[in-house]
């Protein structure tokens, strides 16, 4: 990825939502996603780009799908394209996942409130499967990702196996997570919790004190509100420990769900306007250097809201300290390559700020 799908991205992100509110007819919104291909390499005139293309389906039927992208006159996915003021529903779905199968292609993607890719494994006997749902929010890092994968010279067979692999994995691991979830949930694996928590306080404290303990102790297990919903509410006996941000707390152990960007939105913007940082430091976080160095970022972290920058690569919403007005980097990631979490996490912490 680089700053080629970041800015086609954020155009992308700024163009679904005026056209959304402007309820602009189909056509133009086919016209903005030829576009968009165009500008990730593939040539229009020499037909890589093929919209509307009629294929016949046995004697009397056709599908005629929005876009299909081949090269060499190989097909190599295809694009189903709604209005964005039509919420996607699962007949869209099933209308790309039918384009698919008749044309025996194992990759395809949907745009139209949201985006998503569909694939079709090779090693499953099921029909495609929608394996990532991307939402038009500006700097998201799914979201260049998966222009750079639809980039001509980067996208092949082999490139997309490697990319649908990775979110299938991300996919079993979160059906298998939940799955945890829902016995931990049942009485089963309540019983089996009291049950692990008794023998941890046998072996250490032995019958009398663990009789004691769980007389006076309701052990509670019950599924958690997401950070961004979860209320206020006063810590007391039997309640998790809790850290709190803004107007709202989380869970101490929350912060490893938490994306990057979140925990610099909501730990590090209440740190900073709480004045954690020296005003020395202050003035080092508007270098860029200086937030390379500490954060891992390519940005400076601060810069005053009066003066000139790059405002596709800072939060809208500005941040007083000491009486000044400042925006926040939004550029954070987390990946093998490129991971700002642990410069992140390791300031707050010095800090006193988790």
């Amino acid at each position: 990825m680089g700053d080629l799908h970041f800015e086609l991205w954020n155009k992308l992100c700024g163009d679904v939502s005026a056209q959304k509110e402007s309820r602009v007819p189909e056509s133009k919104f086919q016209a903005l996603f030829e576009d968009l291909l165009a500008a990730l390499g593939w040539v229009r005139f020499i037909g890589e780009i093929d919209p509307q293309r009629t294929i016949p389906i046995g004697a009397a039927n056709q599908i005629k799908p929005d876009i299909i992208i081949q090269s060499g006159n190989v097909d190599l996915f295809v694009v189903e394209l709604k209005r964005p003021s039509v919420d996607a529903t699962e007949r869209h779905g099933s209308q790309l996942r039918s384009y698919m199968l008749q044309m025996k292609l194992p990759f395809g993607v949907y745009f139209g409130e949201n985006c998503q890719v569909y694939y079709d494994d090779p090693v499953d006997s099921t029909p495609p499967k929608r394996i990532a749902t991307i939402e038009f929010e500006p700097g998201s890092i799914d979201g260049q990702e998966l222009l750079h994968l639809l980039s001509k010279g980067v996208f092949s067979q082999e490139s997309a196996r490697e990319y649908c692999d990775a979110k299938l994995a991300e996919m079993r691991t979160r059906e298998q997570a939940e799955g945890v979830v829902t016995y931990l949930l049942s009485s089963e694996g309540k019983e089996e919790v009291a049950s692990l928590i008794l023998t941890s306080l046998l072996e250490q404290h032995g019958k009398e004190v663990a009789s004691l303990v769980i007389r006076e102790v309701d052990i509670e297990i019950k599924r958690r509100l997401r950070a961004t919903q979860e209320q206020p509410a006063a810590n007391g006996p039997g309640m998790r420990i809790k850290k709190t941000f803004g107007n709202w707390v989380i869970p101490s152990d929350t912060l490893s769900e938490l994306k990057v960007g979140k925990i610099a939105q909501t730990l590090l913007r209440k740190a900073l306007e709480e004045e954690k940082a020296s005003n020395e430091e202050i003035s080092l976080l508007r270098s860029k250097s200086y937030s390379k160095e500490v954060f891992g970022i390519d940005h400076p972290l601060l810069v005053l809201t009066d003066e000139e920058f790059d405002s596709q690569r800072y939060y809208k919403q500005p941040l007083a300290i000491n009486g000044m007005q400042y925006r926040l980097c939004s550029q954070w990631f987390e990946t093998s390559q490129n991971n700002d979490r642990p410069f992140l996490l390791a300031w707050l912490d010095d800090h006193g700020a988790i």
